[in-house]
């Protein structure tokens, strides 16, 4: 995160800026196609794309990871990152960067949480759903 993203979209924290650094990090070097597409936004709004990205890239990788846990022990995984994504909801503390930067993200610009509860919902969707019955079911889980 740059220090001009950060002082436009009002970021002050070390903690957060940090966070949101680890965000940044996330999005370059996972989504680069989708990181390039930030410079575009204003520089206030570009912290907030990168904390959402850091956020859904931290639930996706635990889904994806199949190559020494079973679903259950993804699941698993997928309930503890919701656990502390819920605690810092309520203002509690994270150890997770990603779930920092969203969840101020989240406060900052209003996003209703029910967005990210239907996020999460088809993240655990991957886990266990190979194919789904009727397109108003597939529907469902791209929403």
């Amino acid at each position: 995160m740059t220090a001009r993203e950060l002082a436009a979209a009002r970021i002050h924290d070390p903690a957060l800026r940090a966070a949101y650094a680890e965000c940044r990090r996330l999005n370059a070097r996972h989504g680069r196609t989708y990181f390039l597409a930030t410079r575009l936004l204003p520089l206030e709004r570009r912290s907030a794309v990168h904390a959402l990205y850091g956020f859904a890239r931290r639930a996706d990788d635990i889904v994806d990871e199949t190559a020494s846990t079973s679903p259950a022990e993804r699941a698993a995984a997928l309930d503890a990152l919701e656990a502390e994504w819920r605690g810092a909801l309520r203002g509690g503390p994270t150890t997770d960067p990603a779930v920092a930067a969203a969840a101020h993200t989240r406060e900052r610009l209003g996003i209703p949480a029910r967005h990210f509860d239907d996020f999460l919902a088809s993240m655990r969707s991957d886990l266990f759903v190979r194919e789904y019955a009727t397109y108003a079911d597939l529907r469902a889980y791209m929403h």
